[in-house]
């Protein structure tokens, strides 16, 4: 689906039965608005813009309201993710800026068998509702998603919403947009830091240094936002700023 103008989608159901890809993308930058639609079947995935090089996802300008994608099952291969941080079939590909308003992403599963990644371990491809990928930017508000991934150079922030299990690869010693903020509101069950190398530091004097910046994620849990599990995945505290107010349930695999 290619629009050459602003396109406002509204009071249809996308009812797929494809092992290729649904894309809605647009030809300068148009505004693609969907409202009040419902995706279901089977498809490769749905992505909201194309794939560009490098840079350049942000040309996408996508709004969506009420929309639904919910048991549906993601027919492609899954994705190799550098080294060992996740093998991954996602549904619905946020590319630009995407805002989203009492949307539901739900129940998403997968034909993809297990791989082996490139430690020469078998790994199963773990479905995903939803993803942000890099230099890109989604903003949900009064949504439920049952999975979410988030790439190292993506900008997530989430407000009033409710998650099952996020895993993210956001980090801070990159190059802008690199956030993901759990806002107020937000209730997730359980997050998984997860990153391709750690922090270093060096104490001179009793004063801690950064000598070696990590692939570590800039999680921001704020207050007002609930996570029943932070899993750190090896990394330190200095990886997640947890506000006052925050509720966190419990906390697994922090590095000392």
């Amino acid at each position: 689906y290619n629009f050459t103008e602003d396109t406002l989608i509204e009071n249809k159901v996308f009812a797929f039965n494809t092992n290729e890809a649904a894309t809605f993308t647009s030809e300068n930058n148009n505004v693609i608005t969907m409202n009040d639609v419902v995706f279901s079947g089977r498809v490769q995935y749905i992505a909201m813009g194309e794939y560009r090089e490098k840079g350049s996802y942000i040309d996408f300008t996508n709004v969506m309201t009420n929309v639904r994608a919910e048991n549906m099952v993601v027919d492609h291969p899954g994705i190799e993710n550098v080294k060992a941080i996740d093998y991954m079939a996602p549904l619905v590909f946020l590319r630009g800026v995407s805002t989203l308003e009492n949307c539901s992403f739900t129940g998403t599963t997968t034909t993809a068998g297990p791989l082996t990644d490139n430690y020469g371990d078998i790994r199963e491809v773990l479905p995903y509702d939803c993803g942000v990928p890099n230099n890109c930017e989604a903003i949900f508000n009064n949504c439920t998603v049952d999975r979410l991934y988030a790439w190292s150079h993506s900008m997530i922030t989430l407000t009033n919403s409710t998650l099952k299990y996020i895993r993210c690869s956001t980090h801070h010693n990159s190059y802008a947009p690199a956030h993901l903020t759990i806002g107020e509101g937000t209730v997730v069950d359980e997050i998984v830091v997860s990153s391709s190398g750690s922090a270093k530091f060096t104490t001179v004097n009793g004063k801690k240094t950064l000598t070696a910046a990590p692939w570590s994620p800039s999680i921001i849990i704020k207050a007002g936002a609930r996570v029943n599990r932070l899993d750190y995945n090896g990394r330190t505290a200095e990886d997640v700023i947890i506000e006052d107010g925050a509720i966190i349930g419990e906390i697994v695999n922090l590095a000392e």
